[in-house]
């Protein structure tokens, strides 16, 4: 499974590459200005639901271009162009995202940057690596000068929660970092180059990947309520579990 995780995202991941700073339209998923999507999107996804359906015909796909496909107990969440604004505009910050889910639990997670060629793994139970390389996530003890990703991710995220995110990032000295993908941001909280993600109302492909490869790498992630993260949590938390639990306490 772990070879044809990777090899599926790689495979994926190089059709962005040659897409990359090439001429393409963009167009507004469902007239959301916020929600982009272009026909790499959709040839990244065409070309993991076949090699998934090929290989494991049994398996569901739940994946952003087209939902659900055949719900089962067994199956993947899939996004197939994280970061299609940043990738559209020519910059990188743009990855493949892949986990899958057994019985309601994340098993596997993999999430590979084509452009700079890095493959973040992980899998329950086992380490998570950087292009086979053992990762763990930065060990930092207090809140004051940490590097976070904060990602308030649609109209849905109240100014409450903004807010909260804010004062502790002013109260605490923090400084805001980002790319253009969640599944990135979470792989690096994972290798350590990030020390917190904090990010709310997302969807289960911009999660999953990423949360799975920070538990396997040692972190902690939880929703806001500091409930533990599932495959379709809205809000998520994810830091070392010192961090974790100090960020969750500022929130409440």
């Amino acid at each position: 499974m772990e070879a044809f995780i990777k090899n599926l995202a790689k495979g994926a991941g190089a059709i962005l590459r040659d897409g990359f700073r090439t001429k393409f339209k963009v167009r507004y998923k469902n007239g959301e200005k916020w929600s982009w999507v272009t026909k790499y999107d959709l040839l990244a996804e065409k070309y993991i639901i076949q090699r998934i359906r090929k290989k494991f015909p049994n398996h569901g796909i739940l994946s952003e271009e087209s939902g659900h496909i055949i719900k089962r107990d067994h199956f993947w969440v899939v996004d197939p162009l994280d970061g299609t604004v940043p990738f559209s505009k020519g910059a990188a910050g743009f990855a493949v995202s892949l986990a899958f889910v057994r019985n309601n639990k994340l098993e596997y997670g993999a999430v590979y940057d084509p452009m700079d060629d890095e493959m973040f793994f992980g899998k329950e139970g086992h380490e998570a690596t950087l292009n086979g390389q053992k990762i763990r996530p930065a060990q930092a003890s207090s809140l004051d000068f940490l590097n976070i990703s904060f990602q308030p991710g649609s109209a849905r995220s109240t100014n409450k929660e903004i807010k909260k995110m804010f004062s502790m990032l002013a109260e605490h000295r923090q400084w805001p970092v980002n790319v253009g993908s969640a599944a990135l941001a979470l792989c690096y909280v994972a290798a350590g180059r990030y020390d917190a993600c904090v990010s709310t109302y997302l969807s289960p492909w911009d999660y999953a990947g990423g949360a799975t490869i920070i538990e396997a790498a040692g972190g902690k992630v939880t929703d806001f309520l500091g409930r533990p993260y599932r495959w379709d949590s809205e809000s998520l938390v994810a830091a070392n579990p010192a961090v974790q639990k100090k960020i969750i306490a500022e929130l409440k």
